[in-house]
């Protein structure tokens, strides 16, 4: 209850602070998507990824929430990185990092990073650039009747020029636009027809599934590292097991005796395959509490799934004034 109304007391402060500017101060339209961020980058700039620009993103705005011993939780300053100053120009930078080289010439894991990082950033700049409402609302601004525009609370509130936050156009590369829903199917699961009985190609990697953040709580949390080639077996074990030690994407009941698991095992299912190998899946990343029952019991499928938190993944007032010292380890 505490954190709840910590967080309360930061969302009342923003709002104070937002209302009291003019409606134009920071008007992201001269960036819209489809305009500026979606713009082409010269595909000739650079041999390779460059990570460095995001990875200074999350040290300056991504924060840990949760207890030390406990899963990693993390929850990343929007509000704060909407009203700072350079921050399209920032946006600007680190897509020419992300873009600025033959995307044609990354193979196996190191295109495999890339795709994570680059989606997991393009959450990020989509959700900051139209953090705010459109259109200003009556409200009050210290007792005082004021037309003020709000932050979203939820990326399903955030509408693009051409769509939903997933849906809708948010970059172009080799002349083709993405959404981020499409730039995920193609870049990461490498256009995988679920629908088809064929299985999911080998090279596809189900871990990736925890890697990717869609800006909302019910997500897996935004690890505080980039994604690297060498380290990227790693990097996915312990997003995996950092997720699956959350009861947010696993428990077990035992009143009913079956797994309630992610609804990433249901609208991904066939990335897993069968029933049964959704459950070895579990079993082979879960927390020992949770496998034991599993073994114990013959559990051979996923019994229901979790609901999903679509609340913004937004740094509480605490977690962004604290600087946490375990991130950099």
């Amino acid at each position: 209850m505490m954190a709840r109304s910590r967080r309360g007391l930061a969302w009342i402060a923003a709002l104070l602070a937002l209302a009291s500017l003019p409606i134009a101060h920071r008007d992201a339209r001269a960036f819209d998507q489809g305009e500026g961020m979606g713009a082409t980058i010269d595909s000739t700039l650079s041999q390779g990824p460059d990570f460095s620009g995001y990875q200074r993103l999350l040290d300056d705005y991504l924060s840990a929430t949760s207890e030390p011993g406990k899963p990693l939780e993390t929850r990343f300053d929007y509000l704060k990185l909407w009203g700072a100053e350079g921050t399209f120009e920032r946006f600007a930078r680190i897509r020419r990092q992300l873009f600025g080289f033959p995307i044609s010439r990354l193979r196996g894991r190191e295109r495999l990073a890339w795709a994570i990082n680059t989606y997991n950033y393009l959450v990020l700049e989509t959700a900051t650039v139209n953090l705010i409402e459109k259109r200003a609302q009556r409200g009050y601004v210290n007792g005082m009747r004021a037309m003020v525009r709000r932050p979203h609370t939820s990326v399903q509130q955030i509408q693009l020029r051409f769509g939903t936050f997933f849906d809708g156009y948010v970059t172009e590369l080799q002349g083709k636009g993405y959404s981020l829903n499409q730039f995920e199917q193609h870049f990461v699961f490498e256009d995988y027809d679920r629908k088809s009985k064929r299985p999911p190609p080998k090279t596809l990697d189900p871990r990736a599934h925890f890697a990717l953040v869609c800006g909302a709580q019910g997500c897996p949390p935004l690890l505080p590292r980039a994604y690297q080639a060498d380290s990227l077996d790693r990097q996915l074990d312990f997003a995996v097991r950092n997720a699956l030690s959350s009861r947010a994407h696993l428990r077990f009941n035992p009143l009913a005796r079956f797994v309630q698991a992610s609804s990433i095992f249901q609208w991904y299912a066939a990335d897993f395959g069968s029933p049964r190998q959704a459950t070895e899946f579990i079993k082979r990343y879960g927390p020992t509490p949770v496998t034991a029952e599993i073994d114990s019991l013959k559990v051979t499928e996923i019994g229901a799934y979790l609901p999903w938190d679509w609340k913004l993944n937004q740094t509480p007032q605490k977690a962004a004034a604290d600087s946490t010292s375990g991130r950099k380890s």
